[in-house]
């Protein structure tokens, strides 16, 4: 698209051109009053950037200026690294930044040339080379703020449209076919001719490639190295002829190779998934061409005395690569040498090596960790003996304070203390019965007049039954106990008979009044009660000092013996789980080495490659050939350039200094 102004007051005509980040080379025109930047789809400049706003920044037109303005992104916008308060008026060169993505403004007011592409789609994606020819014509352009007035009397001024294809920086100024360019008109812009056409999409497309332009340069190039052809030649003959004799001359290089599959996964483990990270064959491009084990193989071979320079060799003389897909698990590998023989051998020798180390290594990697599992186990198999232990001996110094008694201590609390009071109110009633005894007994008197002058011989055995009695009953034997029954029995036979033995006596006599012998009675028997409660109040406030002694404590022993018993626990679940991982790698590790020749499966065997001796000879020949010519050309180069103008000057002025 070609824009013209044929005065210098035209309207100004600018674009965003995109020199960092994801956008890089994008160029966006400038044709409206408004243009908003973000990330979205429905903004009029869309970029790539994450760190973008969905809507960040918008430029706009006022009185034939652009200003640029933030329009509340989260990450804000800068102007030549300088953050944007408000709206800020953009001058050619600016540097926008947004995110990530750099814009430089550039604009053509006052231009001879102006280079605007359009589009936003990612197709109009502009190449690197047409940006710098792009860049270097505008440097140019610059260069000529007033254009040379045209024989209409205005200015001329060209749009170019470099959107689809490179165009060589000075095509832009060349004159092209059709532009109607007249012998002796006036020169604009270093020596070319003014253009008095406009170079539209038609053309850019119609033109393609310039042949002419090709062809001049391939012209300039023969010109350039034709003086010195027969050098060249004679270079490229003589390197030709060389490379032929070599290969004539040299022993030829035989090389050994091999196919073999590697099998890097496990044996699928009857016990359950192993977890160890452990595959075959890791790493085996580099491990098969390390210097250790090249060096494994020369000591088998019986060489003693290794070089790290043989080393170096022989591992340039090695190659192991992988197939790739769809067999990734397939290799290739070759040795070279010119003794055909020894290639074979050591091929051999070095793949049977290479491969019983790989597995050996793995299989070891393997036993250490059933080593480091067994000590593991044996570790914890202490810790869970000294768990236990505690637990045990826990349980013998407290066995009273287990959580499995802490029900029955309060219940035996509960009963001991309803036992006291229990005992209290007998006590208290044993005390009142034996003051109202007293009572009586100061009312009544000792002696009353019997019937008979002699004492009753059944009242001191009576008075002796009744004592039992009373002990009987004080020692917590109820009325229907079978002693109490009986000392009731022989209290009542003995009543009968002392009843008899008064009626029988006749004369009236002074005796003890029977009474007060039976208030004195009472009194020895709440007497008796008093003390018996008062023993057995004492044995129960002991006792419930023990059992309360032992429930304050408790919470204390639920807690240690909570703990003793979660370490306990995990002790064991420790020492179950590394058992089970010990017998899972235990029985991994026999699987593997019983199973050890079925990791890999040599497909091809070394064997020794075929040499076409002409293929040879014609490859010697062509390298000879090509390095011949590019000797010859670099001489030319040196020698045409040491009579350039410029090379002449700077020795000249080297030599005067």
């Amino acid at each position: 698209m070609v824009v013209l102004g044929d005065q210098q007051g035209a309207p100004m005509e600018a674009h965003l051109w995109v020199c960092s980040g994801e956008n890089i080379g994008r160029r966006f025109a400038l044709d409206k009053p408004e243009h908003t930047i973000g990330r979205t789809a429905d903004v009029d400049i869309a970029v790539l950037d994450e760190r973008v706003s969905q809507r960040h920044a918008k430029v706009v037109m006022q009185d034939g200026r652009h200003f640029v303005e933030d329009i509340g992104s989260t990450n804000g916008t800068f102007v030549n690294n300088q953050p944007l308060t408000g709206p800020r008026k953009l001058q050619d060169g600016d540097l926008i930044q947004v995110g990530e993505t750099v814009f430089e403004y550039i604009s053509y007011e006052n231009r001879n040339l102006t280079i605007t592409v359009r589009g936003t789609k990612d197709e109009d994606s502009v190449p690197k080379n047409l940006r710098e020819g792009a860049r270097e014509a505008l440097n140019r352009a610059r260069q000529h703020q007033t254009p040379p007035p045209s024989s209409a009397g205005g200015y001329v001024s060209s749009t170019v449209d470099v959107a689809q294809e490179p165009v060589p920086v000075d095509h832009l100024q060349r004159p092209a076919q059709g532009f109607g360019v007249t012998p002796g008109q006036p020169y604009y812009g270093g020596g070319y001719p003014e253009r008095h056409a406009v170079l539209t999409d038609d053309d850019e497309e119609e033109g393609g490639i310039d042949v002419q332009e090709i062809i001049r340069k391939v012209r300039a190039v023969i010109l350039f190295f034709l003086p010195y052809w027969k050098m060249i030649v004679a270079f490229g003959v003589v390197f030709a002829i060389a490379g032929g004799v070599s290969a004539k001359l040299s022993k030829p290089i035989r090389t050994a190779a091999f196919e073999v599959t590697l099998v890097p996964s496990v044996n699928q483990n009857p016990l359950g998934n192993y977890r160890g990270n452990v595959a075959f064959f890791k790493s085996a491009e580099q491990n098969f061409r390390s210097g250790q084990q090249i060096a494994k193989t020369l000591n088998e071979l019986g060489e003693e005395q290794i070089t790290p320079s043989e080393i170096n060799a022989l591992q340039s003389a090695l190659s192991f690569e992988s197939v790739g897909p769809p067999q990734p698990n397939t290799y290739q590998g070759s040795f070279n040498d010119t003794d055909g023989e020894y290639a074979i051998v050591f091929l051999q020798t070095h793949v049977r090596l290479f491969l019983e180390t790989e597995i050996e290594k793995t299989l070891r990697v393997m036993k250490g960790e059933v080593d480091f599992l067994a000590d593991q186990l044996r570790e914890t198999e202490k810790e869970l003996e000294r768990t236990e232990a505690e637990l045990l001996q826990f349980k013998r110094e407290n066995i009273d304070g287990l959580p499995a008694q802490a029900q029955a201590n309060y219940s035996l609390l509960f009963n001991l203390q309803q036992e006291k009071s229990r005992v209290e109110l007998a006590l208290t009633r044993a005390r009142a019965q034996q003051k109202l005894s007293e009572e009586q007994m100061k009312i009544e008197s000792p002696l009353i007049e019997a019937e008979r002058t002699t004492s009753d011989p059944y009242r001191a055995v009576i008075a002796t039954k009744n004592q039992q009695l009373v002990e009987a009953k004080a020692s917590g034997k109820g009325d229907l106990h079978p002693d109490v029954q009986r000392l009731k029995q022989e209290l009542e036979e003995l009543e009968k008979l002392s009843e008899k033995a008064r009626k029988e006596a006749q004369e009236s006599v002074t005796a003890p009044n029977p009474t007060y012998e039976r208030i004195a009675e009472q009194l020895r028997s709440y007497q008796l009660s008093e003390t018996v409660a008062l023993k057995e109040l004492a044995k129960l406030d002991r006792r419930i000092a023990d059992v309360r002694k032992v429930v304050s404590r408790l919470p204390e022993l639920e807690a240690k013996h909570a703990a003793l018993t979660r370490y306990y626990g995990a002790a064991q679940e420790k020492y179950k789980r590394i058992y089970d991982q010990l017998s899972t790698a235990k029985i991994q590790l026999e699987l593997e080495r019983a199973s050890a020749a079925a990791k890999y499966d040599i497909i091809s065997p070394p064997y020794l490659q075929f040499i076409d001796p002409k293929k040879k000879l014609i490859q010697r020949i062509i390298v000879g050939l090509v390095a011949g010519i590019f000797l010859g050309c670099l001489l030319t180069a040196y020698f045409q350039l040491r009579h350039h103008p410029v090379v002449t000057s700077a020795l000249t002025l080297r030599e005067d200094a």
